[in-house]
């Protein structure tokens, strides 16, 4: 079974760009004063960098500056836990005292110039000195996001699969890294900006419109307010939405159902719209208008076992369970492993009397799930029945 990819994973991957050469960094750094722990560590250097001096011939390889800070950027930003980052984080520093300026300049540098893996990595490398900077994170940040756009805007991509994964893993690492920024930065107007975003795309409508009106509130460019208006605007129907099937899955069914009927009319093939509003109906027991939207969403969605189990509920509520049974054995057709279906056939086998299909059932049932607590309860009643039917 194959793993998803994390940005961890995707970073490591990157380790092959990097060589390392063993150097004598007391040495190296004797005019400056400085005590390292170690007489010799390991240096990481771009792979292309160490090309380029052997390709002109150069009789030795002098590491300079430029190529020590890139290497230990880059090797800091594919693995910022490794065994000597407090080593090269002090060799950066010793460099120069502004030295994270010059590592977000480097970061941004290679990104606009089109090298954007690259660039990325040298932004991370630059949270990895200072993970509490708010201009490297939101640098950083941005960069994953703009990689993650355009994967998606790639018209024939080699691997689908992988780039849709990729996207994936790099919008999750931009969000980590924005909140952890508005945790720092709690009015940063262009993180909230950028989390509505994120949020939106995970369907999470409510904090989406939180935070683009926080976004709002701290300060935006014209430009970007305007956008933002219109954004507000077009998820409005999509917070009430999520509003109103939380609260019927909390429980509050009247108010949840109060504002999913108000979409209704504008949003008549929006099958989980139809879903919810049934599912509130059921649970207040009106089965009739329950099964009456439950049929719909089977007419807009038919492959999904959903609306027929809860169909199968409702005839179940009205007492009529040979209608029950119908639509759980349908549902089982959309899903035959599954416990929670064989539990229920099981148990509304028990209600009719029909202790075979009911065994049947619960055996299915305990087959997929051991220790289902409703299915061992309908076994137990089910050796009772025949307990005493026995002694009859």
């Amino acid at each position: 079974m194959n793993m998803a990819m994390t940005m961890k994973d995707f970073l490591l991957e990157q380790t092959k760009e990097l060589t390392f050469l063993s150097l004598d960094i007391r040495e190296l750094f004797k005019d400056k004063n400085i005590d390292f722990d170690k007489e010799a560590v390991e240096i990481p250097v771009l792979l292309e960098d160490l090309s380029s001096k052997l390709q002109k011939n150069d009789e030795e390889f002098v590491i300079t500056t430029e190529i020590l800070v890139k290497g230990i950027t880059y090797l800091l930003g594919v693995d910022p836990n490794f065994k000597y980052r407090e080593e090269y984080i002090r060799i950066l520093e010793s460099l120069s005292p502004d030295i994270l300026k010059a590592l977000l300049i480097l970061g941004n540098k290679t990104f606009d110039q089109g090298e954007k893996i690259k660039g990325m990595i040298f932004l991370k490398g630059a949270t990895t000195v200072n993970s509490k900077d708010s201009k490297a994170l939101f640098n950083y940040a941005v960069a994953l996001l703009t990689v993650a756009e355009d994967l998606r805007n790639e018209e024939n991509p080699h691997d689908f699969k992988a780039s849709q994964e990729r996207i994936g893993i790099f919008q999750e690492e931009a969000r980590f890294q924005l909140e952890k920024l508005i945790d720092l930065e709690p009015e940063h107007a262009l993180a909230f900006y950028h989390l509505g975003f994120l949020y939106k795309k995970d369907s999470l409508f409510q904090k989406a419109e939180i935070f683009w009106e926080k976004a709002l509130e701290f300060g935006l460019e014209e430009h970007l307010e305007e956008h933002v208006y219109t954004l507000l605007r077009e998820i409005e129907d999509l917070v009430k939405y999520e509003r109103g099937y939380q609260k019927v899955l909390q429980g509050d069914l009247a108010s949840g159902l109060k504002e999913l009927i108000e979409l209704e009319e504008r949003y008549p093939e929006w099958w989980n719209l139809q879903f919810f509003i049934g599912l509130a109906y059921r649970q207040q027991e009106q089965y009739s208008k329950a099964i009456t939207y439950f049929q719909r969403v089977i007419e807009l969605e038919e492959r999904i076992p959903d609306p027929y189990v809860e169909i199968a509920l409702s005839f179940a509520g009205l007492g009529k369970y040979h209608k029950a049974i119908e639509y759980f054995e349908k549902a089982l057709e959309k899903d035959p492993n599954s416990g929670e279906i064989l539990s229920n056939l099981a148990m509304v086998n028990l209600e009719t009397g029909d202790l075979k299909n009911a065994e049947k059932y619960i055996e299915a049932s305990l087959k997929v799930n051991p220790d289902d607590e409703i299915t061992l309860a309908c076994k137990e009643k089910l050796d009772l029945l025949k307990q005493n039917l026995g002694e009859k």
